[in-house]
C-alpha cells in the first residue's frame, strides 16, 4: 500500500490500530497512503472501508484506490463499539455499523479553521461526544495551528455542531503543531481532555460547564427568555458566554472595569455575589436581580 510519492513527506504509514472490545478478532487499522481496513477474523481475510470518503482534488486520484486515501487518526467509541469517528486528510468523518459508508461531519466547523488535522479523541462514557484540534489545511505541509491561534473543537452531538474550547491557550502566535498521538481523554467525571504540542507542552483542556441564568426582566429584550443556559467554570466567564449568546446584555450589569452595576445585584444560588471571578461548582444558577431604589 501507499508510495512515496502519495502525499506523505517520508511515505505511507500504519498509525492507528483498533480491537472491538466485543470480540478480539474484530479489528480495524488506518494508514496514512492506504485508507481503513477491517478484519472479522483476526486478520486472516481484510476488507476496505473507505466509501463515502473523498481523496485530494486536482491530482486525478482514483476515489477507489485505497493508495490515494490518507486518514490521519481513526477512534473507536469505548462505549458504543459501532461507531467510528475518524480524522482524514479530507475532513472529519463518522462510521455507524452496520453500514459501511462514512459520513462527512466536518463540513459546520468555521470556515477560517476548516476540518483538517491530524489528531482526534472521544469520549470515554458518550458516543456522541468527540473532540478534533484542527491545523491548517491550505498548504500540504508543514501541518500548523490556524492563524497561530489553537483551539480544539467539541462536537456533543455526534458532529453536528461544534464548540471551540480554547480557554487557557495561547491566543496569537502559536505556530506548532499536535501530533497524532497527542491528544487523548482521561476517564474522570467530567472528562478531562489532554494535548500535546510540538514545543514541548502538556495541556490539560478544560470542558466548559452548564450554567442556568435566570434573567431579570429588564434584560430579558436581549434573551426573550427568562431562563437561559450558558456556559462557563467562573461568573466571569459565564458573564462572557451570555454575552456572546446574547451581545450587550454583559454591559448593563458590569462596568468598564469588571464591578456589578449599583443598580444590579448577582446571586449564585441564593448567595450575593460582588467579585466576577468565583468559582462556580456543577449544578449552580446564576440569578440576576435588578436592585430597586426609592425615598
Amino acid at each position: 500500500m501507499g508510495t512515496v510519492q502519495d502525499g506523505t513527506p517520508d511515505g505511507p504509514k500504519l498509525h492507528s490500530v483498533i480491537f472491538d472490545p466485543r470480540d478480539p478478532k474484530h479489528m480495524c487499522i488506518a494508514m496514512s497512503g492506504g485508507g481503513v481496513h477491517e478484519t472479522r477474523n483476526g486478520g486472516a481475510t481484510w476488507s476496505l472501508l473507505i466509501d463515502g470518503l473523498a481523496v485530494v482534488e486536482g491530482f486525478n486520484f482514483d476515489i477507489n484506490d485505497p493508495t490515494f486515501h490518507d486518514p490521519h487518526c481513526i477512534r473507536m467509541c469505548p462505549s458504543n463499539p459501532d461507531r467510528l469517528y475518524k480524522q482524514n486528510q479530507c475532513g472529519i468523518y463518522r462510521l455507524d455499523r452496520p453500514s459501511r459508508t462514512w459520513i462527512r461531519i466536518g463540513s459546520n466547523m468555521p470556515k477560517s479553521v476548516g476540518d483538517i488535522g491530524l489528531p482526534m479523541a472521544v469520549h470515554p462514557r458518550d458516543d456522541k461526544t468527540v473532540y478534533v484540534f484542527p491545523m491548517d489545511g491550505l498548504g500540504v505541509w508543514p501541518r500548523t495551528i490556524p492563524a497561530g491561534r489553537p483551539a480544539a473543537f467539541a462536537s456533543r452531538n455526534a458532529g453536528g455542531s461544534r464548540q471551540r474550547l480554547d480557554a487557557g491557550l495561547p491566543k496569537m502566535q502559536a505556530w506548532w503543531t499536535i501530533k497524532r498521538q497527542a491528544f487523548c481523554t482521561d476517564a474522570a467525571d467530567p472528562v478531562g481532555v489532554y494535548v500535546g504540542n510540538t514545543g514541548g507542552e502538556l495541556c490539560r483542556l478544560r470542558s466548559p460547564m452548564p450554567v442556568k441564568v435566570l434573567i431579570a426582566s429588564p434584560l430579558r429584550s436581549y434573551t426573550e427568555a427568562s431562563e437561559v443556559t450558558v456556559e462557563g467554570t467562573t461568573v466571569a466567564e459565564a458573564l462572557a458566554d451570555l454575552d456572546r449568546r446574547y451581545p450587550g446584555i454583559r454591559f448593563r450589569m458590569v462596568d468598564e472595569q469588571d464591578c456589578m452595576r449599583r443598580h444590579m445585584r448577582l446571586f449564585v444560588d441564593g448567595e450575593q455575589v460582588f467579585d466576577v471571578s468565583r468559582k462556580l461548582k456543577p449544578g449552580e444558577s446564576i440569578r440576576t436581580v435588578r436592585a430597586l431604589s426609592g425615598g
